[in-house]
């Protein structure tokens, strides 16, 4: 008798299958029931490694052991003839499957567990939300910020993973356990805490805490007097890395051993800025606060650098496009790394500077690596430099830095989104839609997020339709009437102008501002009456945003975005030598040698002048010049926008969409 023969004849495959059914059983009960009742992680492993040590021990036993009648007894060999069917000497070939699937599935389930596990890296910590213990709830902003600077003090620690502020702060006040939490965000160990302030003295308590054994590792509380804030932070600093079997270097020493301040009234300042809304007058209350911290301490060098980071982008982000904003910026960063040219936040500070300011990308880079050589963990700057690596035209280098970054963030949905058209720049749809609808899971209510995925079905696909449907959608959710200007313009693209005209007539503000792009509430109208036919209403609502927009332009010469839509109104007014100039000189503001990235928003608006004034050939020679370059497609929308209506039916214009 064959072996195969043998192992039928003493029932091993019998056994081994029922057993590997069993254990298969057995393992999705551990996978789906401990969690509900809080079982730790380590029984169900044990479980399954018991159950796979087990698996060569039966097959042994019933290899050597028959059930029978009369109880155990040790198996006999048979020689026997086969005289089985085909069929029958088919089962042996079965149960052999039988096993190797049970096995398989097994190895998945256990490997499925251990990956919603927490990863099993000590040197990792994320440090949730400090509770706020103090009477006033006012005190919300002093409790957010010793935790902020724990973070900020922990990541000096070289070697160490620590979990950035963005991520960490969605677990204020949340319910859920710290090994959910854990596993959400990739560490193994979570710091928590509270804060409690009376007048000027502080106690805080913290505990370490291992989320993958439930064991802590350290606890302390400390009583101190406001002043000695910064010794606290620190201590708590060196009882974590001595907890997590981490030896402090000397330069892990020194670093720590740097005080923000030494004063109070100073650091409460900075520790409001930190707490300030996310809109237009929350970044002039940042700049108001900072300046404050530092009139109280002029030698406050986070402050100076976080000053000069705001200033900066109330600048680039076209709040205030001056060069009274950028040189303040430049000011700040100055004094930063004239007080400590060490500090690799002074060192970040300025390199956005130099990117948000002149799009200077090289020297950028270069503050931008000083700062990372001088970060113990060599990251400080690693989402800005996608920013500029990005504006450069490599995109997928961009991609790269944005997704390391997310490592150490994981719950940043903003820097998730912008992944959104890196990827549809690179043309891979699939993967933008993939980030985005993670970085969505993350925070639903994201304004910049959603409205990339909702544009989308405009601009890639011309579902005018869809898109008012997800505008309307998010509207709701979001509750942000910026999204009015984007409703109107669909409602002139699909001739719906008094929809359009009750829409703007509702919105209370005369413009809006995108980053290279201004909504003027009186272009629009003149824009819908001209497509209406009615001339006369239609060139006295041009003549005035025209009238605007020269204001505009006095006040702002080198913003090149006042520029392209006064370029679209001359235009429109028949006035062909004043549209191609400001058009031109909108483009020689921002050209593509200095960005791939926004340059391409302004020969699109060259474009669009070229095609309102009939210069069809110009028009196209334009929009042909995004065919050889990179661009986020937006083939859509030309295809409903009226302005390039008499073009749809030209092979030349078609053949350009397909590539852009």
């Amino acid at each position: 008798m064959s072996f195969l023969e043998e192992l039928k004849q003493r029932k091993v495959f019998r056994t081994a299958t029922a057993y590997a059914v069993v254990a298969f059983v057995i393992m999705q009960i551990v996978e789906i029931v401990f969690p509900m009742f809080d079982i730790p992680e380590w029984a169900g492993r044990m479980i399954i490694i018991l159950l796979f040590i087990g698996f060569p021990v039966i097959i042994v036993f019933s290899w050597v052991f028959d059930v029978t009648e009369k109880g155990l007894v040790r198996s006999q060999p048979m020689d026997t003839s086969d005289t089985r069917s085909t069929l029958a000497k088919k089962r042996t070939w079965f149960a052999a499957g039988g096993i190797i699937l049970g096995v398989l599935l097994g190895y998945f389930v256990a490997s499925s567990l251990g990956k919603n596990n927490p990863v099993e890296n000590n040197r990792s910590i994320a440090v949730l939300p400090f509770d706020n213990m103090s009477d006033s709830k006012d005190d919300e902003y002093f409790s957010d910020g010793i935790t902020e600077d724990i973070i900020t003090y922990l990541s000096k620690i070289e070697g160490l993973k620590v979990i950035s502020r963005t991520s960490i702060m969605q677990y204020k006040d949340s319910k859920m356990n710290i090994k959910d939490i854990a596993k959400e965000l990739g560490v193994s160990n979570i710091l928590e805490g509270s804060v409690r302030r009376a007048g000027e003295r502080v106690r805080i308590t913290g505990q370490l805490i291992n989320a993958l054994t439930d064991e802590h590792l350290w606890a302390d509380s400390y009583d101190r007097d406001l002043k000695d804030i910064f010794s606290v932070q620190t201590d708590v600093a060196k009882n974590i890395a001595n907890a997590l079997k981490s030896e402090l270097s000397e330069s892990d020493k020194k670093h720590l051993s740097n005080m923000l301040t030494d004063n109070s009234l100073a650091y409460d300042y900075y520790l409001r800025s930190k707490n300030a809304p996310p809109n237009k007058e929350g970044l002039y209350l940042i700049v108001d606060l900072l300046n404050k911290a530092i009139e109280l301490d002029p030698n406050f060098v986070v402050a100076y650098a976080d000053l000069s980071k705001t200033e900066g982008w109330i600048y680039f982000s076209g709040i205030e496009k001056t060069f009274a904003m950028l040189a303040r910026s430049k000011a700040a960063a100055d004094k930063a790394l004239e007080l400590d040219p060490e500090s690799a936040e002074a060192h970040v500070a300025l390199g956005l500077y130099f990117y948000r300011g002149y799009l200077d990308y090289d020297r950028a880079m270069y503050e931008f690596e000083i700062a990372n050589k001088l970060d113990p963990n060599g990251e400080i700057a690693l989402s800005v430099m996608a920013w500029v690596v990005r504006r450069q035209g490599n995109f997928k280098k961009s991609a790269e830095y944005v997704e390391r970054a997310v490592e150490s963030d994981p719950r940043n949905a903003t820097m998730m989104g912008q992944l959104f058209p890196t990827y549809l720049i690179l043309g891979d749809i699939e993967k933008a839609n993939e980030w985005m609808d993670k970085a969505l899971d993350i925070q639903p209510e994201n304004v910049t997020n959603r409205s990339y995925k909702d544009w989308q079905y405009l601009v890639l696909y011309g579902d005018i339709v869809k898109t008012r449907q997800k505008i309307k959608r998010t509207q709701e959710i979001v509750g942000d009437d910026k999204f009015n200007w984007k409703l109107a313009l669909i409602d002139i693209l699909d001739s719906n102008y008094n929809d359009a005209l009750k829409i703007l007539n509702g919105i209370p503000e005369d413009q809006s501002e995108d980053q290279h792009e201004i909504h003027l509430k009186s272009f629009y109208h003149g824009w819908i009456y001209d497509l209406q036919g009615l001339t006369e209403r239609s060139t006295a609502k041009f003549e005035e945003a025209r009238n605007h927009l020269l204001d505009k332009i006095g006040e702002h010469p080198e913003d090149p975005r006042y520029r392209s839509l006064l370029g679209k109104t001359y235009a429109h007014l028949g006035d062909m030598e004043k549209a191609i100039k400001m058009g031109n000189s909108a483009k020689s503001l921002w050209p593509l040698s200095k960005d791939a990235l926004g340059s391409i928003w302004y020969i699109r608006h060259m474009a669009d002048i070229y095609a309102i004034l009939g210069e069809k050939e110009m028009a196209l020679n334009e929009l042909n010049q995004l065919t050889t370059i990179p661009v986020f497609p937006r083939k859509g929308i030309y295809k409903v926008n009226p302005i390039w209506s008499d073009y749809l039916d030209d092979p030349r214009f078609q053949k350009i969409l397909e590539n852009i």
